[in-house]
């Protein structure tokens, strides 16, 4: 650090961290006090410029920022409301995965929490749950409530008292991922709770991320499969997803 200046009744003239001039330190500080202890205290300060002033605050609120996500994200982990995997999915560490799909990863980049529900398809092993996790991650950097689920997981959860809470945490997450959709609707019950699911989170401005084998028109068919006497809330289901945004990941297998 460079050496502080001092004017000849010691106080300080310039920045301690990078030395620029301090004009006006003196001036604002004299008259806080009129003891000569306290005096001699103010002029042993360290003092910042302005410009330093602003970079450590910034620090100050990344480091904050970054503990209250570790904080989130081991409760999350805690509760089972991520997986393991989670942890080592961002942006920062998908290169391979990027190169597979260059358009359909920077479609992704562009996404920010609460902007849009995501349908992201594509053949399996092609990366749509790594791909999804690293948004959830960006919710997570901006201090948003995440989880993630398969389907299949998320329909037994709308059943039975003992999966009550979880299932209504799940409604309230501000991102949730729902993986392999297309894999979990098999009965008239799972579009009833698909619809209450999606109506649920629309209605509260929560996002949700789908990862599915098929296109969402495909999905749409299955659900009318599962209970063809109640096509209507199939329908309903699908279009309560607007605004959705659609991604679909090509290539072979990298599993």
């Amino acid at each position: 650090m460079p050496e502080v200046k001092r004017d000849a009744e010691g106080w300080p003239l310039s920045c301690y961290l990078c030395g620029r001039d301090l004009p006006h330190y003196e001036r604002n500080y004299k008259d806080l006090a009129s003891d000569p202890l306290t005096l001699n205290r103010l002029k042993q300060m360290s003092v910042r410029c302005e410009r330093c002033d602003s970079r450590e605050d910034a620090r100050r609120q990344k480091t904050e920022t970054q503990s209250r996500v570790e904080m989130a994200l081991s409760e999350a982990r805690d509760i089972g409301d991520v997986t393991p995997e989670f942890e080592h999915c961002s942006f920062r560490h998908s290169i391979p995965e990027k190169e597979r799909s260059p358009d359909a990863w920077s479609h992704a980049g562009q996404w920010q929490p609460g902007q849009a529900n995501v349908y992201l398809h594509g053949s399996p092993g092609t990366g749509k749950t790594f791909l999804c996790r690293c948004l959830l991650w960006v919710c997570l950097e901006a201090e948003k409530s995440v989880a993630e689920v398969t389907a299949k997981e998320l329909f037994m959860l709308s059943t039975g008292f003992d999966n009550a809470a979880k299932w209504a945490r799940l409604k309230s997450k501000h991102t949730v991922l729902v993986d392999d959709v297309d894999k979990g609707v098999t009965s008239p019950n799972h579009v009833a709770a698909f619809w209450e699911f999606i109506n649920a989170r629309v209605n509260a401005g929560r996002r949700t991320l789908f990862t599915s084998n098929m296109p969402l028109s495909a999905l749409l068919a299955q659900l009318i499969a599962a209970d063809p006497k109640n096509e209507s809330t199939a329908r309903a289901a699908i279009d309560r997803l607007k605004p959705v945004v659609h991604f679909k990941i090509e290539g072979a297998s990298l599993r």
